[in-house]
């Protein structure tokens, strides 16, 4: 049977996503912060790794605490909360 194929776990159903709960936890995102680093800027542009799925479980798993306008805020990004 190939990946492709094979059933669904109940987990990944309920993440409501055909990879693993564990993958999107892990996934990482390289940002880059700071000035465009121009000569004269006196600013260096900076990489950080963000753990992009894991912050995004966080908000998901508080969605009953965060205030109204922070709901809106990430309402407005696309934020899907299944």
């Amino acid at each position: 049977m190939s990946a492709r194929s094979a059933p669904r776990r109940a987990e990944d159903r309920a993440e409501g996503s055909c990879i693993g709960a564990s993958l999107i936890r892990k996934h990482v995102e390289t940002v880059t912060i700071g000035e465009d680093g121009s000569a004269g800027s006196g600013k260096r542009q900076e990489e950080r790794h963000v753990r992009l799925g894991a912050w995004i479980g966080n908000q998901r798993s508080r969605a009953a605490t965060l205030t109204p306008e922070r709901i809106e805020q990430l309402a407005a990004i696309g934020m899907r909360w299944t």
